[in-house]
This record gives C-alpha cells, sequence and structure tokens, in this order.
C-alpha cells in the first residue's frame, strides 16, 4: 500500500532532526529507509529534508544585503552624473 502526501510529509518532518544531526553513515543509512518508505528518490530526500535550513539562512543572509559587482571607483555623486551623459 503507498503512503498518502500528507503521511510522507508528516514522516520527512520526523525524521529530518535525526538526518541532521546524524553522522555521514548514519545519514546514508537514514535515506536509504526513506527510500524504501516514501518511494522517492535519494536526490529529492536530500533537497526535502535540507530544504527549512536552507531557507533560514536565506532569510538571514537577505536582512544584510550587498551590493553585487565591482565597487564604484567614483565617489562623488556629481561626477558620477558627468560620466553618465
Amino acid at each position: 500500500m503507498e503512503m498518502s502526501q500528507m503521511a510522507k510529509r508528516e514522516y520527512l518532518e520526523a525524521v529530518r532532526i535525526r538526518y541532521l544531526n546524524g553522522t555521514k553513515v548514519e545519514k546514508r543509512k537514514i535515506l536509504d529507509e526513506l527510500c524504501d518508505t516514501t518511494g522517492y528518490h535519494w536526490k529529492y530526500e536530500i533537497d526535502a529534508l535540507n530544504r527549512r535550513r536552507r531557507q533560514l539562512v536565506r532569510v538571514k543572509s537577505s536582512a544584510r544585503k550587498k551590493k553585487r559587482g565591482r565597487k564604484s571607483r567614483y565617489k562623488d555623486k556629481d561626477f558620477k552624473q558627468t560620466l553618465k551623459r
């Protein structure tokens, strides 16, 4: 009998803490167990188990948004305006 989507989500949530705190060998065993139980591919399971952690990191990094690219060479705003013309 196949598990429902809701049951699979609940099972992933229950296993997440054990997975995140586990060693490399333990994580492999947990992934094998999840593959057998849910039928998901192991790469999807890794993504699903780490998803919450990435969301938390993304929130923290977006609070300190940095400007991308090369730093401006010119500090004076008037000088920048003449260059844009």
